[in-house]
């Protein structure tokens, strides 16, 4: 309850500003997986990592949680092998977020596709991050890839 309180109360304050600080914002991230990994099964592989010194940049905020919570709406299920790996580095002037899942069968109830988070925060990236980001999906079959790059203002 206190890490879902935490994070609404970084949602309602922050999201209305135009820079956050970026520690704050994995402070968020954690969360987020911290409160994900309460529903999981066990048997899923779930890996995430921080690299780097996050105290001195800023972000916008909400930027980088619409791919990772792709990742655990559809890559997992139970009944499959479902892995996760999430990995972020900050380097003295960028950051670069790597998020892998597995592509797993879901069940009807999450198959409806909005398709707005990802295109919304790609509409963020050109607005915020005009020629200072590089955003690659892809899509294997089998894995989903994202790797994002950010270069610090």
């Amino acid at each position: 309850i206190l890490k879902l309180s935490t994070m609404m109360r970084y949602v309602v304050t922050e999201s209305s500003h135009r820079w956050v600080p970026l520690q704050d914002e994995i402070n968020y991230l954690k969360d987020y997986i911290a409160f994900q990994q309460l529903r999981l099964d066990k048997r899923i592989q779930l890996h995430f990592s921080v690299e780097g010194n996050a105290h001195d940049q800023q972000i916008a905020p909400l930027l980088l949680i619409p791919f990772i919570e792709n990742a655990f709406k559809y890559g997992v299920n139970p009944e499959e092998d479902s892995a996760i790996d999430i990995q972020l580095q900050v380097f003295d002037n960028y950051l670069k977020l790597l998020v892998k899942n597995n592509i797993v069968t879901m069940s009807n109830e999450y198959t409806a596709e909005s398709g707005f988070g990802i295109s919304n925060t790609q509409t963020r990236l050109a607005s915020l991050y005009p020629n200072q980001h590089s955003l690659t999906l892809d899509d294997d079959g089998k894995t989903f890839h994202v790797q994002l790059l950010i270069q610090f203002t």
